[in-house]
């Protein structure tokens, strides 16, 4: 245990002495949260077709994985991104930057649907 310790206690000082380490490091973060939210949402698309909610038809998008368009994986990553930076600011913001990044929030998911949908679905044609 001690020597786990001593290790983070490194790792913290190295990250306060390298400005590059800090971004490499968020960046790989940054890149966990946008996998975690693309590999999250083919479960709740399939459970959502399962109980007849919804279904994307196969001849209406281009490529799917698991029932799930791809511009949805895409997006989703996007939106997790998003979100994931849009959140940083509410730790030490006021009342009116967490106004500011909610709607922040909202546009980027129609902007991350629209961009995803437009590379996968209309870009490659």
């Amino acid at each position: 245990m001690a020597c786990r310790l001593h290790t983070n206690a490194g790792l913290l000082h190295w990250r306060r002495s390298n400005n590059l380490a800090i971004t490499a490091l968020d960046a790989v973060g940054l890149l966990v949260i946008g996998l975690l939210g693309a590999i999250n949402i083919p479960f709740y698309e399939e459970m959502a077709r399962r109980i007849h909610w919804w279904r994307y038809s196969p001849e209406s998008v281009r490529g799917m994985i698991s029932f799930t368009p791809w511009y949805i994986v895409l997006g989703e990553f996007g939106i997790a991104l998003a979100l994931a930076v849009l959140g940083r600011t509410l730790r030490r913001g006021s009342w009116r930057k967490a106004v500011i990044a909610g709607i922040g929030g909202g546009f980027s998911i129609f902007i991350c649907y629209a961009l995803a949908f437009w590379i996968t679905d209309r870009l490659f044609e």
